[in-house]
């Protein structure tokens, strides 16, 4: 598959996601009385970024506990770069 493909595969999975996100975050508002939606299971800034983008009003930072895993991230390893990033807004939660 070549490198255009692949950045077009992308985009179309970024769009439908970003669709599918969007009606998600509308009918959670409608259903919750108006409630913020949040994203919890950051890891990294781009997924940061994504998620405000997909339009959701708060991100939470978190491994889920996963500090048990080879590899994982830990929560505040990453949390100042997020901070750095999306900037430290009410938008911003922190946990484990």
């Amino acid at each position: 598959m070549g490198q255009n493909t692949m950045g077009h595969e992308r985009s179309l999975l970024f769009s439908l996601i970003s669709f599918s996100t969007k009606a998600h975050i509308t009918q959670w508002k409608r259903i919750s009385s108006g409630r913020p939606f949040l994203l919890k299971g950051i890891q990294s800034v781009d997924d940061a970024r994504k998620a405000l983008d997909l339009g959701c009003e708060g991100i939470v930072v978190s491994n889920h506990a996963g500090r048990q895993v080879d590899g994982a991230v830990g929560s505040l390893e990453i949390l100042p770069d997020i901070v750095e990033a999306v900037g430290d807004s009410e938008c911003l939660r922190l946990s484990d």
